[in-house]
């Protein structure tokens, strides 16, 4: 009697909890969105830009509120949004978030990994726009290491977020846009920025089913991202190739500096131009010692040449640190010619 009275009961919690269910997703099939935004810099701001857009046509988000952890300043484009559009701003880490007040977590470019206290509280969990094409370039800095590979490829994925690990969440969708050899960190991020904001655009209509249709990451072309620092602007003339340099340069570009020397002074490479062929150097280079590190000024160019160990790779721009940055020519005139011929060499 006992056990039958025990299923009864277990039977009737299964009714309630696919009733709340069932009326859960109804309720989202005809009704708008409480989203908590999650985001602090240039990246986050075109998504909760098309957010507040949402928001003001009361389509599909009928509140929308903002946790940013950057100094909140005006120079946080962040701030400059919730200030512009008069949003209510929560201070991180979130403390006094309540169960069910919000209905679904957004997070771009956050850089805080959120603890499953905070996933918990939303009935439809958290996504985030991660800019690769997951799960390739896991981590913090995805478009840079994407450049320095040299990917023709690149995109933006909304995902899942999960507890504990960054970028493993579920796939709910992706945009990718090809990337031409001369396109730089600087060009590429807010390309990357505004295709994410399509995508939580596009995302809306049909968010819960979009949500429950979403597919695991692919266990193979992982590859990771982890947080550059300074000593990516290091490299050694004879161990590296042009368009390695080429590219490392395109990822860091207004980011970290490349650094090289030139005797016991240290240069600036502060734009580079795509690598040329011996072809192009060939002219320049009667009765010199060729090796890695050795300058040639091309005149039709107007890039000095630097010797990689496969070929060579063109200088438009460059200073001595701390000093103004000049064109080629003029970093010719005024240092390389004041030089004898056997001192026109970067590298140790």
């Amino acid at each position: 009697m006992f056990k039958l009275l025990q299923n009864a009961f277990y039977l009737k919690t299964c009714i309630k909890s696919s009733r709340f269910i069932y009326s859960n997703e109804q309720q989202r099939k005809s009704s708008t969105w409480r989203i908590l935004f999650f985001g602090n810099d240039d990246f986050a701001a075109p998504t909760l830009n098309s957010l507040v857009k949402e928001l003001r046509r009361r389509r599909f988000i009928s509140r929308l509120d903002v946790v940013t952890s950057a100094k909140y300043t005006l120079s946080n484009p962040v701030a400059k949004i919730i200030n512009k559009e008069e949003l209510q701003s929560r201070e991180w880490p979130v403390k006094d978030l309540k169960a069910n007040e919000y209905d679904v977590g957004v997070v771009v470019s956050f850089g805080h990994l959120i603890p499953s206290r905070i996933i918990s509280m939303f009935p439809f969990g958290m996504i985030n726009i991660h800019a690769s094409l997951l799960p390739r370039w896991r981590g913090a800095a995805p478009i840079m290491h994407a450049l320095m590979a040299g990917d023709e490829e690149v995109g933006v994925t909304l995902m899942k977020i999960h507890p504990h690990r960054f970028d493993v969440g579920e796939i709910v969708s992706q945009k990718k846009i090809s990337v031409p050899l001369h396109l730089t960190r600087k060009e590429l991020t807010p390309q990357l920025a505004v295709l994410g904001a399509e995508l939580i655009e596009d995302a809306l209509p049909g968010l819960a089913q979009k949500l429950a249709a979403a597919v695991p990451q692919p266990e193979n072309g992982v590859t990771l991202a982890p947080k550059i620092d300074s000593s990516y602007g290091k490299f050694d003339w004879n161990n590296i190739t042009a368009i390695e340099l080429y590219n490392r340069w395109r990822g860091l570009h207004g980011a970290i500096p490349l650094f090289t020397k030139w005797g016991s002074k240290t240069i600036k490479l502060e734009k580079l131009e795509p690598p040329v062929s011996d072809s192009v150097a060939t002219p320049l280079t009667k009765d010199l010692n060729v090796r890695p590190g050795i300058l040639l000024y091309h005149k039709k160019r107007r890039t000095i040449l630097c010797r990689c160990v496969d070929s060579w790779i063109q200088i438009s721009e460059l200073c001595l640190v701390g000093r103004p940055v000049r064109k080629a020519l003029d970093f010719r005139n005024g240092f390389l010619l004041k030089e004898h011929r056997d001192n026109w060499y970067f590298g140790p």
